[in-house]
């Protein structure tokens, strides 16, 4: 995953561990991002592709929902 630090998905995705996050408007460092992804090989893109398997599984499951729905309403 190629993104951008807006929208929140800098939180959806670890730079350089389950994608790679650039800034707004940055199309140099989204060139280079992509350049990059290219030139990983199998290994590697398996690994980064499962670090954001285990991100999603961690961050937005069932019970992380409810937690930060909970925390929400406390305020």
């Amino acid at each position: 995953v190629v993104t951008t630090n807006s929208g929140g998905m800098e939180e959806a995705i670890d730079n350089n561990i389950s994608g790679f996050v650039v800034h707004v408007r940055d199309t140099q460092g989204i060139a280079d991002a992509l350049v990059r992804v290219n030139a990983l090989s199998k290994e590697e893109r398996y690994t980064i592709a499962l670090a954001a398997k285990n991100t999603v599984l961690q961050r937005h499951n069932k019970k992380e929902f409810v937690a930060r729905f909970a925390q929400f309403y406390k305020r």
